[in-house]
Protein backbone atom coordinates (compact mmCIF):
# COMPACT_ATOMS: atom_id res chain seq x y z
CA UNK A 1 0.00 0.00 0.00
CA UNK A 2 1.11 3.57 -0.54
CA UNK A 3 1.82 5.92 2.34
CA UNK A 4 -1.59 7.55 1.83
CA UNK A 5 -3.27 4.13 1.95
CA UNK A 6 -1.54 3.24 5.19
CA UNK A 7 -2.77 6.41 6.85
CA UNK A 8 -6.37 5.70 5.89
CA UNK A 9 -6.21 2.00 6.74
CA UNK A 10 -3.19 0.63 8.68
CA UNK A 11 -1.46 -2.27 6.95
CA UNK A 12 -1.84 -4.36 10.09
CA UNK A 13 -5.58 -4.31 9.45
CA UNK A 14 -5.67 -4.39 5.66
CA UNK A 15 -3.25 -7.34 5.52
CA UNK A 16 -5.80 -9.43 7.41
CA UNK A 17 -8.79 -8.47 5.27
CA UNK A 18 -9.12 -11.66 3.23
CA UNK A 19 -12.49 -10.76 1.71
CA UNK A 20 -12.89 -7.37 0.04
CA UNK A 21 -15.95 -5.79 -1.56
CA UNK A 22 -15.60 -2.64 -3.63
CA UNK A 23 -18.58 -0.68 -4.97
CA UNK A 24 -17.99 2.19 -7.38
CA UNK A 25 -15.04 4.41 -6.48
CA UNK A 26 -13.80 7.56 -8.18
CA UNK A 27 -10.13 6.84 -8.80
CA UNK A 28 -7.18 4.48 -8.88
CA UNK A 29 -6.02 5.34 -5.37
CA UNK A 30 -9.41 4.52 -3.80
CA UNK A 31 -9.66 1.40 -5.95
CA UNK A 32 -6.34 0.04 -4.73
CA UNK A 33 -7.05 0.98 -1.11
CA UNK A 34 -9.95 -1.47 -1.13
CA UNK A 35 -8.93 -4.12 -3.65
CA UNK A 36 -5.20 -4.19 -2.98
CA UNK A 37 -2.04 -2.59 -4.30
CA UNK A 38 -1.81 -2.60 -8.11
CA UNK A 39 -5.33 -3.97 -8.53
CA UNK A 40 -6.09 -1.09 -10.90
CA UNK A 41 -3.04 -1.90 -13.05
CA UNK A 42 -4.17 -5.53 -13.24
CA UNK A 43 -7.49 -4.41 -14.68
CA UNK A 44 -9.53 -4.83 -11.50
CA UNK A 45 -11.26 -1.46 -11.68
CA UNK A 46 -14.31 -0.55 -9.66
CA UNK A 47 -14.10 2.88 -11.30
CA UNK A 48 -15.90 1.50 -14.35
CA UNK A 49 -19.23 0.98 -12.59
CA UNK A 50 -22.00 3.44 -13.43
CA UNK A 51 -24.14 5.11 -10.80
CA UNK A 52 -27.03 2.96 -11.99
CA UNK A 53 -25.14 -0.22 -11.09
CA UNK A 54 -26.73 -0.46 -7.67
CA UNK A 55 -25.16 -3.27 -5.64
CA UNK A 56 -22.73 -4.25 -8.39
CA UNK A 57 -19.19 -4.52 -7.09
CA UNK A 58 -15.87 -6.31 -7.26
CA UNK A 59 -15.26 -9.16 -4.84
CA UNK A 60 -11.71 -10.28 -4.06
CA UNK A 61 -10.66 -12.90 -1.54
CA UNK A 62 -10.51 -16.50 -0.38
CA UNK A 63 -7.92 -17.28 -3.03
CA UNK A 64 -10.35 -16.65 -5.90
CA UNK A 65 -9.74 -14.29 -8.80
CA UNK A 66 -11.45 -10.93 -8.61
CA UNK A 67 -14.98 -11.13 -9.95
CA UNK A 68 -17.93 -8.85 -10.42
CA UNK A 69 -20.96 -9.74 -8.30
CA UNK A 70 -24.21 -8.12 -7.22
CA UNK A 71 -25.33 -7.60 -3.66
CA UNK A 72 -28.96 -7.37 -2.64
CA UNK A 73 -30.23 -5.27 0.23
CA UNK A 74 -32.64 -7.11 2.49
CA UNK A 75 -34.45 -5.26 5.25
CA UNK A 76 -35.88 -7.04 8.28
CA UNK A 77 -39.13 -7.95 6.52
CA UNK A 78 -37.36 -9.36 3.48
CA UNK A 79 -34.87 -11.23 5.68
CA UNK A 80 -37.74 -12.91 7.53
CA UNK A 81 -39.31 -13.99 4.24
CA UNK A 82 -36.02 -15.42 3.05
CA UNK A 83 -35.55 -17.33 6.32
CA UNK A 84 -39.10 -18.76 6.20
CA UNK A 85 -38.64 -19.89 2.60
CA UNK A 86 -35.23 -21.41 3.38
CA UNK A 87 -36.70 -23.33 6.30
CA UNK A 88 -39.52 -24.65 4.15
CA UNK A 89 -37.03 -25.86 1.55
CA UNK A 90 -34.93 -27.62 4.22
CA UNK A 91 -38.02 -29.20 5.74
CA UNK A 92 -38.98 -30.52 2.31
CA UNK A 93 -35.67 -32.33 1.88
CA UNK A 94 -35.31 -33.35 5.53
CA UNK A 95 -32.12 -31.46 6.34
CA UNK A 96 -33.27 -29.62 9.47
CA UNK A 97 -31.51 -30.59 12.67
CA UNK A 98 -30.72 -29.49 16.20
CA UNK A 99 -32.40 -26.38 17.57
CA UNK A 100 -34.36 -25.88 14.34
CA UNK A 101 -36.20 -29.12 15.14
CA UNK A 102 -36.73 -28.19 18.76
CA UNK A 103 -34.00 -30.55 19.95
CA UNK A 104 -32.23 -29.71 23.20
CA UNK A 105 -28.42 -29.96 23.36
CA UNK A 106 -27.04 -32.91 25.25
CA UNK A 107 -26.04 -32.04 28.78
CA UNK A 108 -22.42 -32.81 29.63
CA UNK A 109 -22.78 -34.20 33.13
CA UNK A 110 -19.01 -34.55 33.51
CA UNK A 111 -18.60 -30.76 33.51
CA UNK A 112 -20.93 -30.19 36.47
CA UNK A 113 -19.20 -32.26 39.13
CA UNK A 114 -17.93 -30.74 42.36
CA UNK A 115 -14.63 -32.34 43.30
CA UNK A 116 -14.53 -31.00 46.85
CA UNK A 117 -18.06 -32.06 47.72
CA UNK A 118 -17.43 -35.44 46.12
CA UNK A 119 -14.40 -35.89 48.40
CA UNK A 120 -16.50 -35.05 51.43
CA UNK A 121 -19.05 -37.60 50.23
CA UNK A 122 -16.54 -40.46 50.01
CA UNK A 123 -14.39 -39.57 53.03
CA UNK A 124 -16.45 -39.72 56.25
CA UNK A 125 -15.96 -37.33 59.16
CA UNK A 126 -14.63 -40.27 61.16
CA UNK A 127 -11.70 -40.52 58.75
CA UNK A 128 -9.71 -37.28 59.21
CA UNK A 129 -6.94 -38.26 56.80
CA UNK A 130 -6.95 -40.43 53.69
CA UNK A 131 -4.39 -41.50 51.12
CA UNK A 132 -4.90 -40.05 47.66
CA UNK A 133 -5.00 -43.49 46.10
CA UNK A 134 -7.80 -44.47 48.46
CA UNK A 135 -9.71 -41.27 47.72
CA UNK A 136 -9.49 -41.64 43.93
CA UNK A 137 -10.67 -45.25 44.12
CA UNK A 138 -13.74 -44.13 46.06
CA UNK A 139 -14.30 -41.20 43.73
CA UNK A 140 -14.28 -43.56 40.77
CA UNK A 141 -16.93 -45.67 42.48
CA UNK A 142 -18.96 -42.48 43.01
CA UNK A 143 -18.64 -41.06 39.48
CA UNK A 144 -16.87 -43.40 37.10
CA UNK A 145 -17.65 -41.12 34.14
CA UNK A 146 -15.58 -38.37 35.76
CA UNK A 147 -12.90 -40.01 37.86
CA UNK A 148 -12.17 -43.19 35.96
CA UNK A 149 -8.42 -43.60 35.53
CA UNK A 150 -7.45 -40.87 37.98
CA UNK A 151 -4.10 -41.40 39.67
CA UNK A 152 -3.05 -40.16 43.10
CA UNK A 153 -0.90 -37.47 41.49
CA UNK A 154 -3.85 -36.22 39.47
CA UNK A 155 -5.84 -35.63 42.63
CA UNK A 156 -2.93 -33.68 44.11
CA UNK A 157 -2.86 -31.46 41.00
CA UNK A 158 -6.65 -31.00 41.04
CA UNK A 159 -6.59 -29.82 44.66
CA UNK A 160 -3.86 -27.21 44.20
CA UNK A 161 -6.10 -24.54 42.58
CA UNK A 162 -8.22 -24.64 45.75
CA UNK A 163 -5.16 -24.03 47.91
CA UNK A 164 -5.30 -27.55 49.36
CA UNK A 165 -1.93 -29.22 49.79
CA UNK A 166 -1.50 -32.96 50.20
CA UNK A 167 0.65 -34.28 53.04
CA UNK A 168 2.53 -37.41 53.97
CA UNK A 169 0.22 -39.78 55.81
CA UNK A 170 1.59 -42.82 57.62
CA UNK A 171 -0.37 -46.06 57.83
CA UNK A 172 0.66 -49.33 59.41
CA UNK A 173 0.50 -52.05 56.75
CA UNK A 174 1.51 -55.61 57.68
CA UNK A 175 3.31 -54.35 60.75
CA UNK A 176 5.25 -51.66 58.87
CA UNK A 177 4.57 -47.93 58.62
CA UNK A 178 3.93 -46.89 55.01
CA UNK A 179 3.97 -43.18 54.10
CA UNK A 180 2.01 -41.94 51.10
CA UNK A 181 0.58 -38.64 49.91
CA UNK A 182 -2.91 -37.91 51.08
CA UNK A 183 -5.34 -35.22 52.07
CA UNK A 184 -6.78 -33.91 55.31
CA UNK A 185 -10.57 -33.94 55.21
CA UNK A 186 -10.85 -30.84 57.42
CA UNK A 187 -8.90 -28.83 54.81
CA UNK A 188 -11.44 -29.76 52.14
CA UNK A 189 -14.40 -29.07 54.44
CA UNK A 190 -13.01 -25.64 55.33
CA UNK A 191 -12.73 -24.60 51.70
CA UNK A 192 -16.26 -25.82 50.97
CA UNK A 193 -17.61 -23.97 54.02
CA UNK A 194 -15.89 -20.74 52.99
CA UNK A 195 -16.97 -21.09 49.38
CA UNK A 196 -20.60 -21.92 50.09
CA UNK A 197 -20.97 -19.76 53.18
CA UNK A 198 -21.96 -22.84 55.15
CA UNK A 199 -20.15 -23.28 58.43
CA UNK A 200 -21.48 -26.79 58.74
CA UNK A 201 -20.26 -28.27 55.47
CA UNK A 202 -19.95 -31.63 57.14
Amino acid sequence: MSAVDAKALPTGISANASARFCLKVMGQLENDMVLGTSAYKRGVRATMFAWADKGVHYFVGEGADARIVRAVYADAVAADRIAVRARALREAVGTLSGHALGEEPEVDTTSSYDLLRDILAVVPVAEPKVWNETAVARLEDLRSDVYSGWAAEQLTAALKPFGIETVQIGRRVNGKVVNRRGLIRADVAAIVAERDGNQEAG
